[in-house]
């Protein structure tokens, strides 16, 4: 509920000989609960909606940045205060940002009017920029049974919010992950070992696609040709790691770990195995999942205890690779140690009250910096 070190809460003040007041409450915002990331393409258009409850009903605003900010809404974001809807008419880099609903209602107390204000996780809007690539295609050249690499090069925020393809001009046909070829997390297409007839694809390019309901475009990267140099005489290659590279998720995500090996020989197929840092063979089960004929390891759900090394390692007939490391680093934004963190509470005027504040950072990851309080949306000073 609360992602960052900074922390808010509803406190009301009931006055004892005012009967009335036992009815209101503060605002208290229930949708959304939890920060949420949308990654829109250039010029779309969406809502994102805020909820409360409160006596009165309260009213709704939004802000871009931190708390206690005073940055301004672009002219093509506007807000209901009525309903609480915050209106995108496009996204682009001036839109990109923080948002947070603040619920606010106002009630006559013994003291006078007083108000109170409820404030959401942050709403991070990004826009998906993908680029189109209109120069000549390019020459890979490459030794038969030898590995290549053909990147895709287009500007991604995140590869999870879009589509890749990989195509051959000639044939027309898409290309797909399979014993000889593999696309990474980054679109780039893998190849063990080129064969002669990888020439009869034509030009290869990778087509990048933004996820959407309504309808999707595929958008052209640069186009690459293979020319292969022809190998009269067949030797078996030992397996050696191509690509790789060590992984950075949050905690309550999945994390991709991915090992991609070259190596030929005519009588056998290659097979990739994972280890745990313990030494222990990783099989699929309900925390795994290996993917791709074994190249990716898909770890869910990460907790702390996830976070360490491992290994992956290739066998291709009699001939082994060298074992290679990935580092998984499970990070993640400050959470409250068990029944420490603040509630809303309300208390009689005039009496004490105590509210638990502790925050606990994930394992290896410095400690989290010292609690902020707002009260109302506005820095609180602690008297000393």
């Amino acid at each position: 509920m609360f992602p960052n070190t900074v922390f808010f809460i509803n406190l009301l003040f009931f006055s004892n000989n005012c009967l009335a007041d036992e009815a209101l409450s503060p605002p208290d915002i229930y949708n959304p609960s939890a920060s949420s990331k949308f990654y829109k393409k250039e010029s779309a258009t969406f809502r994102i909606t805020c909820n409360a409850t409160g006596l009165p009903k309260p009213q709704y605003s939004w802000k871009i940045g931190e708390i206690g900010g005073n940055n301004t809404l672009s002219s093509y974001v506007s807000f209901d205060s009525i309903t609480g809807v915050l209106t995108f008419k496009r996204v682009f880099k001036a839109e990109e940002g923080e948002y947070r609903c603040y619920a606010t209602n106002c009630f006559n107390g013994s003291r006078g009017q007083s108000f109170a204000v409820s404030i959401s996780p942050p709403m991070v809007v990004k826009m998906i920029r993908v680029d189109t690539i209109s120069e000549e295609s390019k020459d890979i050249v490459v030794s038969e049974y030898r590995y290549t690499k053909v990147p895709c090069q287009h500007v991604l925020v995140e590869r999870k919010f879009v589509s890749i393809f990989w195509y051959g001009s000639l044939e027309t046909i898409q290309i797909v992950s399979n014993e000889r070829m593999f696309i990474d997390k980054y679109g780039n297409l893998h190849i063990t070992y080129v064969l002669r007839k990888d020439m009869e694809l034509g030009v290869l390019w990778c087509g990048v696609s933004v996820l959407d309901k309504t309808f999707s475009t595929i958008y052209p990267g640069q186009g690459y040709l293979l020319k292969i140099i022809e190998i009269n005489q067949v030797e078996t290659i030992a397996p050696k790691i191509e690509y790789s590279e060590n992984v950075i998720e949050e905690l309550n995500q999945s994390a991709l770990l991915e090992c991609v090996f070259s190596g030929y020989d005519p009588e056998n197929n290659m097979t990739i195995a994972w280890f745990s840092r313990d030494g222990k063979e990783i099989k699929t089960n309900k925390k795994y999942e290996l993917k791709h004929g074994n190249r990716a390891l898909k770890i869910k759900n990460l907790v702390d205890e996830d976070e360490g090394k491992y290994f992956c390692k290739a066998k291709l007939g009699s001939k082994t690779s060298k074992e290679n490391v990935v580092y998984l680093d499970v990070t993640g934004k400050p959470h409250f140690d068990k029944n420490k963190s603040p509630k809303d509470v309300t208390v009689s005027q005039g009496k004490d009250v105590t509210v638990p504040c502790k925050a606990k950072s994930p394992i290896n990851d410095d400690p989290p910096s010292p609690p902020v309080w707002f009260i109302n949306g506005q820095t609180f000073e602690f008297q000393k």
